[in-house]
């Protein structure tokens, strides 16, 4: 027997008061109640209207605006007021209320499909109110078996089969209804089932261009037993008191089609019309369930701040994600302030209310440039990365709004580890080991194998690879900590000349963007006419995409200044031998993350260090084979973090 728990019994009184407040208001009265407690709903229930925000962004993306979505999910609570009071209401509603405030449209199918003989299977969804639909169908004649999940408190759930009952349908409860429901189709009965429920299992549509498994039992039961299937759905109309019972064409099972076939197909059908209807009235849809919820479509959403090196660690995380679910659709998109006390007043406000802000958009719109806000606005993503300080605030107002997984690259200051889902934080900057922090050797990065032997192949075309060692060099230049002159330049270039005529060794040779004008003319005029350079790019006069990666790709032996911990990272994480030439200092005193960065990785035995005039005697070590060093690879606890935290 079942029984309730003594607290669902709290519900006894109120539950009792509203019922009988529905036997003795006027019909009128107790609607428009209805209709009002779902507006309350709406913004009492904070987390079913985020949810359905997200899930009417991730559907139409920027078709609905906020402000239409805002309107869409405020009549979608009042539908659902409307349907618990009329759910209440059924034993009130004669038939000469359904005869004024329902009909039915294309009612002949009903009887079209009875005449095979084989039953129907009555196929609504979530939408307008489907408890309705076999109501309806009775007062029209066709009475209806109707399938119903048990509700708590069971009191409760008596109650709500009685009023089902009283208005002519029949409650199969679920828990033993597949031999009932099979019973009832042999003997030519309608089954009302609702078929828009997801799951894990079922068949992989997509529904509004994302994947979700649409249940299919009520399809492999159709094919079965030979019956059809009439998909029918419930609209509202004028005052929102009116209904029309909207049933479409029947599915059924092709003479000679595989079950598996028609599961398949008369899925896809039912998906179709669900969409076309959902689109035509989105408030009629039930959008605060998470109906993507087990997918394994993601969108990885990465909020650029103009860094080159930060662009790609966050590129190395969608690749994490897209190696281990699928499909993956990235959005990279630039966080652009109007000014920077705007930057500083949007921090201060996610540091001190970004759990409880309500309307998070409303912020980033005050801080962000028009154009920025317009297209993070109009984006919905799963996971958001945030590449840098002056993004962090933004990824963490677009996860609550779009309810996304946030990942922080590096240490999140000013915020905490704790307000991320993940924190990938080098060892270097020294963070505390919490459950959602990764610690890393390095800077994350898009290098591999493949991509290596592809820009190789292409630096092949611009350059004669000759035989023998080959010594790829990657400059730098001025940065907040270090600079680079003429003079550190000079001594640079002639040791490596020095070793490559000695050792009849090639060089391969990128300068960057941040190498100041003299640095760069003087490496210029100095290679102008060296024979063993074989590739050399300047990036200010001309670059090519895979001038990095080719140089990384080709050598056996990387030369890189180490100001730059992407570019470093970047050359470790390639099979290439990685020697590190540090500039100088602008200012003495503490060490920098760069040092603490570079200390780390040659005590890790990952690379080496070549201090000033050094840099000859370590290339020479390099070829005697004094010393082995370990490839940089954070990979896999990368992957590892990124399917716990972020992806399970």
């Amino acid at each position: 027997m079942r029984e309730d728990s003594w607290n669902a019994y709290l519900l006894y009184l109120p539950i009792s008061i509203l019922v009988l407040l529905t036997r003795i208001l006027p019909i009128n009265a107790v609607l428009n109640f209805g209709a009002f407690v779902g507006a309350a709903l709406y913004y009492l229930h904070v987390k079913r209207r985020r949810i359905a925000n997200a899930n009417l962004k991730a559907a139409f993306g920027k078709k609905l605006s906020r402000e239409k979505r805002k309107k869409v999910v405020l009549k979608m609570f009042k539908n659902f007021g409307l349907n618990i009071t009329e759910l209440f209401l059924m034993p009130r509603m004669s038939d000469k209320y359904f005869g004024k405030y329902t009909k039915v449209r294309n009612i002949d199918r009903i009887k079209e499909a009875l005449a095979g003989g084989k039953g129907i299977v009555f196929l609504s969804a979530h939408y307008g109110n489907w408890e309705l639909c076999a109501s309806i169908s009775a007062h029209y004649g066709y009475k209806m078996h109707a399938l119903a999940r048990v509700q708590k408190p069971y009191f409760l759930n008596d109650l709500l089969n009685y009023n089902r009952e009283i208005r002519g349908t029949t409650v199969i409860q679920k828990g033993v209804q597949l031999r009932q429901i099979v019973k009832n189709l042999k003997q030519n009965n309608i089954v009302g089932m609702i078929g828009d429920q997801s799951g894990r299992v079922g068949q992989l549509l997509d529904l509004f261009g994302r994947p979700v498994f649409i249940a299919d039992g009520t399809f492999r039961i159709a094919g079965k037993t030979g019956s059809p299937i009439l998909p029918a759905f419930n609209l509202r109309h004028g005052s929102g008191f009116n209904h029309e019972l909207v049933i479409e064409e029947r599915i059924q099972k092709r003479e000679g089609e595989d079950i598996e076939e028609f599961v398949k197909r008369g899925a896809a059908e039912y998906r179709d019309l669900l969409e076309r209807h959902i689109r035509k009235n989105p408030y009629l849809w039930l959008w605060g369930n998470r109906r993507w919820k087990y997918t394994s479509a993601r969108t990885v959403m990465i909020l650029k701040d103009g860094m080159t090196g930060h662009l790609r660690q966050a590129q190395a995380v969608a690749k994490s994600v897209l190696e281990q679910t699928s499909p993956v659709k990235t959005v990279e998109l630039d966080v652009v302030f109007k000014n920077h006390f705007a930057e500083k007043l949007l921090n201060l406000i996610t540091f001190l209310f970004g759990k409880i802000l309500h309307c998070p958009m409303r912020y980033l719109k005050m801080a962000l440039t028009a154009d920025s806000f317009n297209r993070l606005e109009g984006a919905h993503a799963d996971i958001i990365v945030c590449t840098g300080s002056s993004t962090r605030a933004a990824a963490l107002l677009l996860g609550e709004e779009n309810l996304a997984k946030t990942v922080s690259l590096m240490k999140p200051s000013p915020f905490s580890e704790k307000d991320f889902d993940l924190s990938i934080i080098p060892y270097h900057d020294e963070a505390r080991q919490q459950e959602n922090v990764v610690m890393t050797h390095g800077a994350l990065n898009m290098v591999s194998s493949e991509s290596l032997a592809q820009a190789r192949e292409q630096l092949c075309e611009h350059a004669d690879l000759k035989k023998g060692l080959k010594i790829g060099v990657l400059i730098g230049g001025d940065s907040k900590y270090y600079s680079l002159d003429a003079g550190l330049a000079e001594k640079f270039i002639e040791e490596l000349k020095k070793f490559a005529d000695e050792h009849n060794a090639w060089l391969l040779l990128s300068t960057s963007r941040r190498t100041p004008n003299n640095v760069d003319e003087y490496i210029k005029k100095s290679l102008e006419n060296y024979p063993r350079c074989i590739f050399k790019v300047f990036p200010k006069e001309k670059n090519y995409d895979f001038a990095v990666n080719g140089i990384l790709g080709a050598s056996d032996v990387m030369v890189v200044t180490g100001e730059s911990i992407s570019m470093v990272s970047e050359a470790a994480a390639s099979d290439a031998y990685t020697i590190v030439f540090p500039l100088k200092k602008k200012t003495a005193g503490r060490k920098t993350k760069h040092e603490k960065f570079i200390d780390h990785l040659e005590k890790e035995k990952i690379m080496r260090v070549a201090h000033h005039d050094a840099l000859y005697d370590e290339l020479t070590n390099f070829e005697k084979g004094v010393f082995s060093l370990e490839k940089l690879d954070d990979n896999k606890k990368l992957n590892k973090a990124i399917k716990e935290k972020i992806i399970k």
